[in-house]
């Protein structure tokens, strides 16, 4: 078995070392920090959205909690659609960390 392809990983790895660690710490310190109140932010979008819906008049056929209805799914569909972005930035993140000696 051929050595070869690790050789070329650890030099690859030797060769970029600053350049890796550089987008280390940018993965790291700015874009993962933008998931960290995640709960926060979706809360405060749903306080917005229930804000806005109940300056709204209501349909003839709308029922009395539409508006907290509505809203709380907006935060809810916010979180699970931010939280699905951050899986695959995180375990790419990691994977990176890893690299960094």
């Amino acid at each position: 078995m051929s050595d070869a392809p690790r050789f070329r990983a650890e030099y690859f790895i030797r060769e970029n070392i600053q350049e890796l660690e550089t987008y280390a710490s940018v993965f790291h310190n700015r874009i993962a920090r933008a998931f960290e109140n995640l709960d926060e932010d979706a809360e405060q979008l749903q306080s917005e959205e229930y804000d806005r819906l109940c300056g709204t008049p209501a349909g003839p056929y709308d029922y009395p909690s539409w508006p907290a209805e509505m809203a709380y799914f907006k935060g809810v569909d916010f979180y699970l659609a931010t939280d699905a972005t951050r899986a695959p930035l995180k375990g790419s993140g990691d994977a990176l960390q890893r690299s960094v000696p």
